[in-house]
């Protein structure tokens, strides 16, 4: 579609920042009308079979050593263990 575009308007143009907002009105036209915004339903999305009861427990577990680390002001033996635990969890 890029393609086809005649760019007439931004050659006319001779001052820098019109030219780019000419070039972005174009730009986002044809990508809203290339990839249009799609509802889904997260109810559906969050409930798909492609994940995993152990997904879902790691998920909760890691957002738990999150707002711990956060919240309380931990030893460092804590901290590396909680490092350590979320870094092995994000290889899965």
């Amino acid at each position: 579609m890029l393609n086809k575009e005649s760019w007439q308007e931004l050659f006319q143009t001779s001052e820098v920042n019109s030219a780019l907002q000419v070039f972005m009105d174009i730009f986002v036209y044809y990508i809203t009308i290339a990839f249009p915004y799609k509802l889904i339903n997260l109810s559906k999305a969050y409930n798909s079979k492609s994940i995993t009861r152990g997904i879902k427990i790691s998920s909760k577990r890691m957002c738990v050593l999150n707002s711990v680390k956060r919240k309380f002001s931990l030893s460092r033996e804590a901290q590396a263990y909680i490092k350590k635990t979320i870094s092995h969890t994000k290889k899965y």
